[in-house]
C-alpha cells in the first residue's frame, strides 16, 4: 500500500507524491489566496505559492518533514522565537527559563536537597556553596545534639539539688532521723537513752509535733541581752516578738531549711497575743513535724492554691527531700487562714544593695527617730528566701547617720546550723554546760548588708487574720506578689 509522502501547507491535506501536492496547490488555493501568502512558521509572506514553497524547503525543512498544522501569525513568531533561544521546562515547578539540559538536571536535582536550603537552592546557588551549606547544616545537628545532653545533664543535676530527683526520696524524714541517732549510740547517748528516745520521737512524729531535738527556745532572750548590753550611741535594734531557734535537725540536712523557718514562724504565732485563737486552732500549741507541714501544702494545692507550684513539685511533697520556697510557705500560712504578704525584691545592675529591701524592713519594723535603743515591737518575723537557701529575719539594727536611718546589719536564724553549733565549746564541755556559761555564738546571728549579694530576694510576712476575700485571692499567688525593683 502507498503512503502519503506530502502534505498541503495550506490546508494539510496528504498527497502520494510532490507533484500531486503542486498540482493541489495550484489548481485549489493559487486562485483564491489573498495577494500576500505568509508563512505558516514565521512573518515572511509572498505573492505566490511557489514563493513560499521555495521559502519552506530553505528555512523551514526541519518542519516539513512531519505534517503541520496552520498557525496564526503570532503563534508562528513564537516559535521561530524558540528556535531562535531555545529553553526548557522543569517538569516539577514548571519553570522554563533553563537554556541547557545541563542547567535542567541541576534544576531538578535541587529540587531534592534538605528543605532548610531550599529557597537559596533555587537561586541556583553553586554546587560548592551548596556543599559548604550542607556542612553546616550537619555541624548545626551535632551542636544540636550535644546541646541537648549538656541540658539534659543540667536538669538531672538541678532535680538532685533540689530534691526532684527519682531516687531523692528512697528515705523518708523519719527514717533518716532514726538512723541519726544510731550514730550516738555509745558516743553521745547510751543504747537505754537511743530506744527512749526512739519511743518518744517515733509518738510524735505519729501525731505531727516535731521532735524537738533542733529546737532552743533560750536563744531569743540571750541576743536581746546582748543588745540591750550593747547597743550604745546612735544605734538602734528592732526586734519582733519572740521566736524560737530550730535548726538543722539529722533527717533534713541539706533541704529542710524552708521547712525549719516555717517552724520559727509557728513558734512565734504560738506566742502572740493577736493571734491566740487561730493558733491554737491551726498548731494546738505545738510545733507541727515537717511531714505534717508537707500534708498542709498539699492539701492547699487540694484546694485550689498555687496551682503553679503544685505543678513544678510534681503535685506531691509528702515523704520527699523536696525544696520548698517562699511561696511554699506562704501557701501553708494563707490556706491557714493568715494575711500573708509576699514580696520579690530585684537589684538591678546599677543598684550597688538592696536599699529597696532595706526600706522595707524598716517600714515593717516601724523604724522611728528617737526610740529607745532596744525596742520590741509587735511585728512576726520574716521569712527570708534567696537562691539556694532561706533564713528567718526577726529584727534588724540601724544606725543614724547625718539626718537619715539606715539600716546596718539583719539579725536572723539560719536554720543550716545545727542547735548545737551556735553554742561555743570551751575544754570539750558539754553544750549544756556551755549554755550555762551563756557561750553563744552571737556572730552568728548579725549579717551586715554588704552580705545581701544575691541578685533576688524574697520575703513572706503574716500581717493579720484574711478575710474571705484575702482567702480567694491568696490562691493566686502570682497576683497577689509584690515586685519591687
Amino acid at each position: 500500500m502507498d503512503q502519503w509522502n506530502e502534505s498541503c501547507l495550506i490546508c494539510g491535506e496528504r498527497f502520494y507524491s510532490k507533484d500531486e501536492m503542486n498540482s493541489h496547490v495550484q489548481s485549489r488555493h493559487y486562485e483564491d489566496s489573498s495577494p500576500k501568502i505568509s508563512c505558516p512558521f514565521c512573518p515572511y509572506e509572498a505573492a505566490s505559492a511557489a514563493v513560499i514553497d521555495e521559502h519552506l524547503h530553505s528555512e523551514h525543512i526541519a518542519e516539513l518533514k512531519t505534517p503541520k498544522k496552520e498557525y496564526p501569525s503570532n503563534e508562528a513568531t513564537k516559535l521561530c522565537d524558540q528556535r531562535k533561544s531555545p529553553t526548557l521546562s522543569c517538569p516539577l515547578c514548571g519553570i522554563n527559563e533553563l537554556n541547557s539540559p545541563e542547567s535542567l538536571k541541576r534544576h531538578v536535582n535541587e529540587h531534592f536537597l534538605d528543605d532548610e536550603y531550599e529557597e537559596c537552592n533555587a537561586k541556583n546557588i553553586p554546587d560548592e556553596l551548596v556543599a559548604i551549606r550542607l556542612q553546616q547544616q550537619e555541624e548545626f545537628k551535632k551542636y544540636k545534639q550535644t546541646t541537648q545532653v549538656a541540658e539534659n545533664l543540667c536538669f538531672q543535676d538541678l532535680q538532685n539539688k533540689y530534691g526532684m530527683a527519682s531516687n531523692s526520696h528512697a528515705s523518708t524524714y523519719s527514717s533518716e532521723v532514726l538512723q541519726h541517732l544510731r550514730k550516738d549510740v555509745g558516743r553521745s547517748i547510751s543504747p537505754f537513752d537511743y530506744y527512749s528516745k526512739q519511743i518518744d520521737i517515733m509518738e510524735k512524729l505519729e501525731r505531727g509535733i516535731d521532735d524537738g531535738l533542733s529546737m532552743d527556745c533560750s536563744v531569743f532572750h540571750y541576743i536581746v541581752a546582748h543588745l540591750q548590753s550593747t547597743i550604745r550611741g546612735n544605734q538602734t535594734a528592732f526586734l519582733c516578738v519572740p521566736v524560737n531557734f530550730i535548726g538543722r535537725g539529722g533527717g533534713d540536712a541539706g533541704w529542710g531549711c524552708g521547712y525549719r523557718n516555717i517552724q520559727m514562724l509557728v513558734s512565734s504565732l504560738n506566742q502572740h497575743p493577736q493571734f491566740t485563737d487561730i493558733a491554737k486552732d491551726s498548731f494546738k500549741g505545738s510545733i507541727p513535724s515537717i511531714r505534717k507541714i508537707q500534708e498542709s501544702i498539699e492539701r492547699a494545692w487540694y484546694s485550689g492554691h498555687d496551682v503553679q507550684g503544685c505543678s513544678q513539685l510534681g503535685s506531691k511533697l509528702v515523704n520527699t527531700k523536696k525544696w520548698i520556697g517562699a511561696t511554699e510557705a506562704f501557701t501553708y500560712f494563707a490556706n491557714l487562714k493568715f494575711h500573708c504578704r509576699i514580696v520579690d525584691f530585684e537589684k538591678s545592675a546599677s543598684q550597688p544593695r538592696h536599699d529597696r529591701l532595706l526600706q522595707w524592713l524598716m517600714e515593717y519594723f516601724e523604724v522611728c527617730d528617737g526610740a529607745d535603743n532596744v525596742t520590741m515591737t509587735n511585728k512576726l518575723p520574716l521569712y527570708f528566701q534567696h537562691d539556694g537557701h532561706s533564713r528567718t529575719i526577726f529584727g534588724i539594727v540601724t544606725s543614724k547617720v547625718a539626718a537619715s536611718v539606715k539600716v546596718t546589719r539583719l539579725i536572723v536564724f539560719d536554720p543550716g546550723i545545727s542547735s548545737y553549733a551556735i553554742w561555743k565549746k570551751k575544754n570539750k564541755q558539754s553544750p549544756s554546760s556551755a549554755r550555762d556559761e551563756k557561750t553563744l555564738c552571737i556572730e552568728r546571728f548579725f549579717k551586715p548588708i554588704s552580705d545581701l549579694s544575691k541578685r533576688q530576694y524574697q520575703v513572706v510576712g503574716i500581717v493579720g487574720v484574711a478575710s474571705d476575700s484575702r482567702m480567694i485571692q491568696q490562691k493566686d499567688v502570682d497576683s497577689v506578689c509584690e515586685k519591687v525593683h
